[in-house]
């Protein structure tokens, strides 16, 4: 896709070049400076545009039998997922052309470097140095597990049952590393307080993201190929050999079956690393854990407000659970003290389900199961051909450095005209919104909630995450990075982390930075009642050019910002003030209105069918509320525009691209179609309809287009067809 992008303006552009050899004009100015210049670069930017465009369009799919056919039906033939990545989308694209950039940037010397600059680009060296840390690879992971005790499947009959304890050593582990195995701790905002960082109790985070792919049998291959992974692991990491690291494997993976199957909440927070290791094991079935540049399409809202709001004491939840979990004892190892504050408790079954597994574990698979994940932090990346590991080194910068990076990225490349245009677009489709809460579309929430409803909207904020004149010695100053030793670099940032997480503790909040996730799409981040726009998607070309239609802005940037706007007011964003704190404003009635709407989404999206099998059942209904009241808001913000500016006397013809028989209006529904243009490989498909909080993407076209009658009537489908059902869900 990008390939094709840029032939064409390479085309244009030495097309421009002859002219002005042959004509005797001036020197003809580069590449860059042609797309930048209006008189000069719009045409190959538009037509570039238009071709990427009809590439992926299938003109003989009707538009109200399956618009998403009709808008991707030959992305799949362009884009198959035969290699890697085995997924391919409009946000891997984009991440892509970012890490090339970041690429650039991490192998060259820059005189503007900051001190904290120059420790990244040695971390990024000292990753591509590994191969050099092979021969010592095993004794240094060795190293580490000694720094905690023995690992059984190294030690053999030399290991003692009576010489391990568990809690100890998962305490020990969080202590040094901040690493949570099976049971541990999280220092963050106060969902009901944002003035205070308060802690939260919480089992490990589901190394598979979701119960389903422990349990239910369309995903056996998965667990098989998850075993290998580990199983390699063991031999090529710690040097276990084949047959006792396919044993050992089977039994850590029963005990995490067992441990994870009786979870009750599915936590979403899995490393985009260990996600991508754990796809590329359903390809790679002899199990070699690989790190590819596949990045996460999309990232919802932020989820500190679905940590369990069960405020309590350490005392408490020590009678309550004694002697199944010692908190205390716990606590008092993996902080060094005692904290007196309220803390947020565990969900009592999960720990009901932790002393069973345990009581039926023998103890050295337990062992093992630790070491396992402990080391787990630790791997070197391991290309399968050498010209792999730059971008593997690359993902793990990102993973490690994904604010300094963005830092870097903005500093060379942004430029003010986009920032202004973005902010442009925040306030219509801000202002949109207000009028949408004043009229009578939305006549069914009661002017109380409508008016409390009115002042959060006026209090939500956006900003372009730049971290611009952020100063970053302070937070990363501290940490020891060289260019030859890559795992003593990721042991000084796990001891980094480690001493932060404490510090939050006496620390008032700051601003949320999971700098990873904010580094891919717009994120609404609700203890701030704020939207942050990440620098990756305002890369021209993209999402965004000077020259693109504002129909394509809209229905794409529009679209993922008016997303964000409406998870302010979802399942979730709904219960929290406009201080970002956790309050009910909603009155009965209003409330009443908002439950049955949600009913409606849920029994819609259930009975899609993906795969050959209806969708699973999601537990809660926010991303799809904000897909159809982001792309009615975002369409709405359009129509605005488009008013103003034709009242204004603007030239409407830019409203159209070239070879493209398309009204405007048309244009923003195919782009937001083809935003979610997707290609995933077949063994892939089951995974990710099972834990993405999202519906899988061509339902992110249908079911939000299905249930906008303005989509409806720009392509002339007949009530009753496919895309204009008689029954439409719609709260905003």
């Amino acid at each position: 896709m990008e390939f094709l992008r840029l032939l064409l303006l390479l085309v244009g552009w030495l097309a421009l070049l002859w002219r002005h050899n042959v004509h005797g004009l001036p020197a003809a100015p580069t590449l860059p400076e042609v797309l930048n210049n209006n008189e000069e670069g719009k045409d190959i930017v538009r037509y570039a545009k238009s071709a990427e465009i009809r590439n992926y369009l299938k003109p003989s799919e009707k538009p109200c039998d399956n618009f998403y056919d009709f808008t991707c039906g030959n992305y799949y033939r362009i884009n198959p997922p035969n290699m890697l990545p085995y997924q391919s989308n409009t946000f891997q694209t984009i991440s892509g052309s970012l890490g090339r950039k970041i690429a650039t940037l991490l192998k060259t010397d820059d005189a503007a470097d900051t001190v904290i600059d120059k420790k990244v680009k040695r971390f990024f060296e000292s990753c591509l140095k590994t191969e050099a840390l092979k021969p010592h690879y095993a004794a240094k992971l060795k190293a580490i597990i000694g720094e905690f005790g023995q690992m059984p499947v190294l030690e053999g009959d030399r290991w003692r049952e009576t010489d391990f304890d568990w809690l100890k050593t998962v305490a020990s582990i969080a202590y040094k590393y901040d690493i949570r195995i099976i049971v541990g701790h999280t220092n963050q905002v106060d969902i009901s307080n944002n003035t205070v960082n308060r802690m939260h109790i919480l089992m490990q985070d589901m190394p598979l993201e979701s119960t389903a792919i422990y349990v239910e049998d369309v995903h056996a291959s998965f667990r098989e190929a998850r075993q290998k992974v580990m199983a390699v692991t063991l031999q090529n990491a710690l040097g276990v050999n084949s047959k006792l690291a396919k044993q050992t494997a089977q039994e850590i993976f029963k005990f995490e079956t067992d441990l994870f199957a009786g979870f009750s909440n599915d936590e979403d927070e899995e490393t985009e690393e260990e996600e991508e290791e754990e796809k590329n094991a359903i390809k790679n079935k002899a199990g070699e854990a690989l790190d590819d540049d596949d990045d996460q399409n999309e990232v919802a809202h932020s989820d500190l407000g679905d940590l369990k709001p069960n405020l309590t004491t350490i005392e408490e939840m020590q009678s309550k659970y004694f002697p199944k979990l010692d908190v205390k004892r716990m606590l008092n190892i993996s902080l060094g003290y005692m904290p007196k504050d309220p803390v947020y408790d565990l969900i009592e079954d999960e720990v009901d389900n932790l002393e069973t597994v345990l009581r039926e574990t023998p103890l050295r698979t337990v062992a093992n199961y630790i070491f396992y994940y402990l080391i787990d932090s630790f791997l070197i990346p391991v290309p399968k051909q050498k010209h792999e590991l730059e971008t593997m080194c690359i993902r793990r910068t990102k993973s490690h450095f994904a604010k300094v990076l963005d830092s870097m990225v903005y500093r060379k490349y942004a430029t003010d005209k986009t920032e202004q245009d973005v902010n442009y677009m925040w306030q219509t489709i801000r202002s949109t919104f207000r009028n949408m809460l004043e009229s009578d579309k939305l006549t069914w929430m009661r002017r109380e909630t409508r008016n409390y409803a009115l002042e959060k909207l006026k209090t939500i904020r956006l900003e372009i995450n730049s971290y611009k004149g952020e100063n970053f010695t302070e937070e990363f100053n501290p940490l020891t990075i060289g260019s030859q030793d890559y795992i003593e670099n990721l042991k000084s940032l796990q001891h980094l982390r480690a001493l932060k997480s404490r510090a939050k503790l006496r620390e008032a909040p700051k601003t949320y930075d999971d700098a990873e996730s904010l580094s891919y799409t717009p994120v609404y981040i609700t203890t701030e009642n704020l939207i942050k726009v990440p620098v990756s998607v305002l890369q021209p070309f993209f999402l965004w050019s000077d020259h693109y239609p504002n129909a394509l802005k809209f229905g794409t940037l529009g679209f993922l910002v008016s997303h964000e706007l409406i998870h302010g007011f979802d399942e979730e964003g709904r219960t929290y003030d406009t201080r970002g704190n956790k309050h009910e404003w909603w009155d009965a009635d209003s409330n009443s209105y908002f439950g049955n709407q949600t009913e409606c989404f849920a029994h819609q999206y259930g009975n899609f069918i993906f795969n050959g099998r209806k969708l699973p059942e999601l537990s809660s209904q926010s991303e799809n509320i904000a897909d159809n009241g982001g792309i009615r808001l975002a369409y709405d913000a359009y129509l605005n525009w488009y008013e103003d500016a034709a009242r204004s006397f603007q030239n409407m013809n830019l409203e159209s691209l070239p070879r493209l028989n398309y009204t405007s209006k048309q244009l923003f529904f195919i782009s937001y179609g083809q935003l979610w243009c997707s290609a995933t490989h077949p063994a892939l498909q089951d995974y990710v309809s099972s834990t993405d909080q999202h519906v899988p993407e061509k339902f992110r076209v249908l079911g939000p287009l299905k249930n906008l009658e303005e989509f409806s009537k720009e392509f002339n489908c007949p009530v009753g067809s496919p895309m204009n059902p008689t029954k439409k869900c719609i709260i905003y």
